[in-house]
């Protein structure tokens, strides 16, 4: 092949890839963050240390996937293709997805605040939020003193809330 060609196949090929990043693809790509071991900060009273193996945490990267992404998670190990119909509630786009699992994180950390509250014998009352949403506060917290929405009670199956 002379220069000419070979400039061209690769002017294609560079074209066809560009476009790939740039096509969406009906999936979301679910890749694993680094694992960090928490086990120093966990204390169970009557806990058998004993126990082989680690406690790890670890965080997971959801991110809408383009054509190209779809293939680079086909190649990578741990890396996951998820149908946007198993993330999104029928209607909801992405943005509203991020918006309800940051909201799902958030409760989840008011309502360990909750529980911790409670098993150390704090109490923890009902107040209605200025939103009018109606939650549970650990007694004596300010809302302002916290970047956690109130949790709303019976909401996620939070025991320590219900």
């Amino acid at each position: 092949m002379n220069r000419r060609r070979w400039g061209i196949l690769g002017l294609a090929v560079l074209l066809i890839v560009t476009a790939a990043w740039f096509i969406p693809a009906p999936y979301f790509v679910l890749r694993p963050g680094t694992a960090v071991p928490v086990l120093q900060l966990v204390d169970v009273a009557g806990g058998n240390f004993r126990e082989k193996g680690r406690f790890l945490l670890t965080t997971v990267s959801v991110s809408e996937a383009s054509a190209l992404q779809c293939l680079f998670a086909w190649m990578i190990p741990g890396s996951s293709l998820v149908p946007r119909e198993k993330l999104l509630e029928p209607g909801e786009s992405p943005d509203a997805y991020r918006l309800r699992q940051r909201e799902w994180m958030l409760l989840s950390q008011q309502n360990a605040i909750i529980a911790a509250f409670r098993h150390a014998g704090r109490p923890v009352e009902s107040r209605t939020s200025t939103a009018g949403k109606r939650g549970m506060w650990p007694k004596g917290l300010r809302p302002e003193a916290t970047a956690f929405p109130p949790a709303r009670t019976g909401y996620g199956g939070c025991s320590a809330c219900t």
